[in-house]
């Protein structure tokens, strides 16, 4: 989960380590967030986790993120510190 604008928004990804890739779970407000209830095992979950399955499956298909060149990577981390 990551909190954004003080709190303010929520963010939770979901990642998959093993293939480099992370599946965004939500994004909304912390009241809609607070809001949520979908259990393990409840309907509601069962529906969150067929549609994030969906939505991993599509994106996979036509919007593929490759693995970063590392070099490049970290050129490019380097480089956002100012460390160029």
């Amino acid at each position: 989960m990551f909190n954004i604008a003080g709190n303010k928004y929520r963010l939770i990804v979901k990642f998959n380590y093993p293939y480099r890739v992370g599946y965004v779970r939500f994004v909304g407000t912390q009241k809609q967030y607070d809001e949520i209830d979908a259990e393990h095992g409840s309907r509601e979950g069962d529906e969150l986790d067929v549609l994030a399955t969906l939505v991993a499956a599509y994106e996979q298909k036509y919007f593929p993120i490759e693995s970063p060149d590392p070099i490049e990577f970290i050129k490019n981390a380097m480089e956002l510190k100012g460390l160029d």
